[in-house]
Parts: structure tokens; C-alpha cells; sequence
């Protein structure tokens, strides 16, 4: 398994130095379409690349060309993001060739939110006139929002944001950054040089890595349906949680498990 969850990655003050910036991004970015270009040869120009550079370097990724960034929010409980493999989709639109990302972050600026699922089914690195679904499909990782929190993963893993898990807090949201880390550059229109009006604070972030060392593994409690490139695919879930958790759960349902309802048997 290929995945590193870090319940605390980030100061207090970075992670919330980095909210801010966030907010403000997400008010000029409000369809959330765009993702940004950040070169790991150039010093950093502004908070955000700062993160990104250091976070590669901790890492031990600094290697790579580049980091393609975003910000993603969801401002209900209602609000999810279909399961996927990140990849260079106007690559594929424009040539035919279909690349797929080989290290995907996720940074949490909220306390609170869906959990991020990844899946133990992943994008066949063989094929690139599309993306192809291979793996075993023998668990799947969760992981509940923490300000603060970062988790990671090196094979291209297909991943998503279920809705009606989790809570949050009113008036908050669930805020995260990612990026991941290229050795070619990924395509325009869909990522290209930072380009919104605000200017991103010039600034330095601090990490505080303590990264998960032991994941549980959790026996379902139900399951949901998630559609990995058109196939349905049964993703067992464990009902109870705290906040900032992260956890396995295994795909083996128990024999008093439905099929067809969300919670075992009596």
C-alpha cells in the first residue's frame, strides 16, 4: 500500500496562513475548475509554492519538474466529488495519451468535512490510451478532515469525497489543497501559471510532520456504490469515527452484512 496519512503535518499558524489564502482564492475561482503550475527548480514566489516546495523536500521528492496545485471546497454535507484517477486530462483530449498523476497529496484547512476514500484499485501505469482499472480491491483508506492533517499516495489510485459523512461545523466548509507532483508538465488550458487577481502573501510555512505509523483496520458497517471508470463498485464502510481520523477498512463483507442495506443485522 502506497499511502501516508500525517494526522499532524502543518503548524497551527501555517494551516491557517494558508486558509486565508485559500478563502481568498476560492471567491475569484468559484466554479473550482483551475489548477496551477509551480516549477520545483524556482525558488517559491508565495506561500502556497513555499508549502509545496518544502513538502516535496520532506518528502524526499524534490526531484520531480513540478507540482500542478489546486483548492477544492464543499460547503454541505450533501456536497461530493465523483471517485477518479488524477491524470493530464486536456493531454489525453489534445494527443490521445493519457498520463497519470505518480504522487497525489491532500492538505486539510478545516476541521471537519467528508473524509477522503482511496480505493485499492488503480490506473494500469502500462496503458496510456486511457485509464484502465486494476488491483486487488482488497480495502479501502479513510481519512477525516483535521486542520492541519496531510495524507499522500504513489501509485495512481482511483479516490473521492462520498456524501452524509462527516459534519460540518456551521458557517465553516470543507476546505483542502492538493497537489501533485509531475515529471512532465501537465497540459493548458487546464493548468497553467497562477493567474487569478489576487496575489498569493509572500510568507514561509512550517511543517510539523507525525505521520500515522500504525493504520487500523476497521470491519464494515455498510456499504455504498462508487463508479470506477463506469464499473460500480461496492466500497465498504466503518460507521464511527473522530475527527481527523484515518483508517483502513477491508472489502471482505462480514456474513451478516446485507447486501443491500447500509447497516449488520441484528
Amino acid at each position: 500500500m502506497s499511502i501516508e496519512s500525517y494526522n499532524n503535518y502543518l503548524t497551527e499558524e501555517s494551516a491557517l496562513d494558508l486558509r486565508v489564502e485559500a478563502n481568498t482564492i476560492l471567491a475569484q475561482d468559484p466554479e473550482e475548475k483551475l489548477t496551477w503550475w509551480y516549477e520545483l527548480s524556482k525558488p517559491p514566489s508565495n506561500i502556497i509554492e513555499n508549502f509545496i516546495y518544502r513538502s516535496a523536500h520532506q518528502h524526499g521528492l524534490e526531484g520531480y519538474l513540478g507540482a500542478e496545485w489546486w483548492i477544492r471546497s464543499h460547503d454541505t454535507i450533501e456536497s461530493q466529488w465523483y471517485f477518479h484517477v488524477d491524470g493530464d486530462v486536456d493531454r489525453f483530449r489534445q494527443t490521445g495519451e493519457y498520463l497519470a498523476a505518480p504522487f497525489s497529496t491532500v492538505t486539510y484547512l478545516c476541521d471537519g468535512g467528508q473524509p477522503t476514500v482511496v480505493c485499492d484499485v488503480h490506473h494500469d501505469w502500462l496503458k496510456t490510451d486511457g485509464v484502465y482499472a486494476t488491483g486487488n480491491d482488497d480495502w479501502s483508506f479513510w481519512s477525516y478532515p483535521k486542520m492541519g492533517k496531510h495524507i499522500c499516495w504513489s501509485l495512481p489510485y482511483f479516490h473521492g469525497v462520498p456524501a452524509n459523512m462527516g459534519h460540518i461545523q456551521p458557517g465553516d466548509k470543507r476546505v483542502t489543497l492538493m497537489f501533485n507532483l509531475w515529471n512532465t508538465r501537465p497540459f493548458e488550458p487546464a493548468c497553467v501559471e497562477y493567474n487569478l487577481p489576487h496575489k498569493i502573501k509572500d510568507g514561509e510555512v512550517f511543517l510539523y510532520p507525525k505521520k500515522d505509523t500504525n493504520l487500523e483496520f476497521r470491519e464494515p458497517h455498510g456499504h455504498f456504490t462508487a463508479y470506477l471508470e463506469g464499473i460500480p463498485t461496492a466500497i465498504q464502510f466503518h460507521g464511527y469515527h473522530k475527527e481527523g481520523d484515518s483508517f483502513l477498512v477491508t472489502q471482505y463483507r462480514p456474513s451478516n452484512l446485507s447486501e443491500d442495506q447500509y447497516f449488520p443485522k441484528p
